[in-house]
């Protein structure tokens, strides 16, 4: 019999009975299921998530996404190019960039047999970048993330930097990289609901929320 790891068992204990302290509140929608599933697994809890973004925000003096920054535009899905145009022609922030941020999952294992079984989930729907972190108290976390990013500076100090045509082009290349995304978390999505369906005969339908054309 595997011996059991006291670190995860307090960890699934303390994530099943604690509520969600992200800056959002919730886990993003086109994960849902997802995350609900993972944490029904014996040998898996999630830690914290990201479903993937397209986000506005005023830089601050701070590296940091999280301090010294004001968000003007947070979304898990595609936007429409000519609403981000009219919402930036009535603001007055500066030092303004367009981001997007793939989908992240940090998933910590029960054992390295638990930790394999999902990177390898990861690695073929396309997440090659994937891997596990040892803690110091036998912890394992895996790290489920893509690469593909964008981050294109807006303004500066004395306002918009590009005109309203370069805007669409790069809200427009946002998009496509959050279809992208979205598909790439379908396919992780349903390799990782086949660890499941391959010991039970039960059918798991899952649901097409690309949201892309």
């Amino acid at each position: 019999m595997a011996k059991i790891n006291p670190i995860f068992v307090r960890k699934k204990e303390s994530v099943a009975s604690s509520t969600d302290n992200s800056r959002k509140g919730n886990i993003d929608e086109p994960i849902v299921e997802l995350i609900d599933f993972i944490n029904g697994l014996e040998d898996y809890v999630t830690t914290s998530s990201c479903s993937g973004r397209i986000i506005i925000l005023k830089k601050g003096e701070e590296v940091s996404i999280k301090k010294g920054c004001k968000w003007i535009l947070t979304s898990h899905e595609v936007v429409d190019p000519n609403q981000v145009v009219d919402k930036l022609s009535t603001c007055v922030e500066k030092n303004m960039i367009l981001k997007f941020e793939p989908f992240i999952l940090h998933v910590q294992c029960r054992n390295v047999t638990a930790a394999k079984k999902m990177q390898d989930c990861a690695f073929n729907a396309g997440y090659r970048n994937s891997g596990s972190v040892f803690g110091r108290q036998g912890s394992i976390t895996l790290a489920v993330r893509g690469t593909h990013g964008l981050e294109v500076p807006l303004s500066d100090e004395t306002g918009l930097i590009v005109s309203n045509e370069y805007i669409k082009y790069v809200v427009n290349k946002a998009n496509e990289k959050m279809c992208e995304n979205l598909k790439r978390i379908d396919s992780f999505s349903r390799a990782v609901f086949g660890m499941k369906v391959s010991t039970d005969t039960q059918e798991i339908e899952i649901e097409d929320k690309t949201d892309c054309r």
